[in-house]
């Protein structure tokens, strides 16, 4: 009868000891971690990296539909945290990041603007870019 009273009081146990493990850092790892980044100039950092100016970025085209936002999201909250304002030149993607700048041409009239992405969209298919009014 012994038996069994130590076996169910031993599973128990074990299972909290193994719960109440816990990780030591190396306290030197810790504090590099906490530390502040030096601060160091775009100058600066050139010098300790010479490896040529950056690539210029691949040019890349989507020819598809634009729509405007509708008057009713004037005021409200963009994606990045923004308030949309129907007066700046701003447009809704899909996928590019946040503060993009995107020429975008009107291939019927070919006047073309550049906007700055702050928002996701357009959700209605066949579209590809939502522009502000102003763009």
């Amino acid at each position: 009868m012994r038996r069994p009273i130590s076996l169910s009081l031993l599973l128990p146990a074990l299972l909290l000891v193994g719960c109440a493990a816990t990780r030591h850092l190396d306290p030197g790892v810790t504090r590099s971690l906490m530390m502040p980044l030096p601060e160091q100039s775009s100058a600066t950092y050139a010098a300790l990296h010479q490896q040529g100016p950056p690539a210029p970025a691949p040019e890349r085209g989507q020819v598809g539909r634009a729509s405007y936002y509708h008057a009713f999201f004037d005021g409200r909250k963009t994606a990045n945290g923004e308030t949309f304002n129907s007066q700046m030149l701003t447009a809704a993607h899909r996928t590019l990041d946040f503060g993009t700048r995107v020429r975008v041409t009107n291939l019927t009239n070919l006047k073309s603007v550049v906007v700055t992405i702050n928002d996701r969209g357009p959700y209605v298919s066949g579209r590809i870019i939502d522009l502000s009014r102003r763009a």
